[in-house]
């Protein structure tokens, strides 16, 4: 059988042995992963070159690259958007993280 196939049963049987609020938290992630930080829109590349140039038959093949036909892209809002809410997330978790640690274990 296929590596996916045992990565598949392999989290199915991770999460059976989860408890509620774990499976919770697991439907909050993946509901943020597929929602928030536009995992669709990242997984490929579909914007178009602004501009293309060729370089010459000597330099790509000492790279190994197949044509030399390049192109420069402008920037993904998609992509910068979805960092800056990851980055939010973490800001987040390091604040609830460090006011728990704060409060039980320097105040006391």
């Amino acid at each position: 059988k296929s590596y996916s196939y045992h990565i598949m049963m392999y989290d199915r049987m991770i999460v059976s042995k989860m408890t509620l609020p774990e499976k919770k938290l697991i439907s909050i992630c993946k509901w943020i992963g597929g929602n928030v930080l536009f995992s669709e829109l990242l997984e490929s590349d579909q914007r178009s070159p602004l501009i293309t140039f060729q370089i010459p038959e000597l330099i790509t093949k000492f790279l190994g690259m197949g044509s030399g036909k390049l192109g420069v892209v402008a920037p993904s809002i998609q992509f910068w958007l979805a960092i800056a809410v990851i980055l939010a997330i973490w800001i987040l978790v390091s604040l609830v993280i460090s006011l728990v640690s704060y409060h039980f274990f320097i105040l006391p």
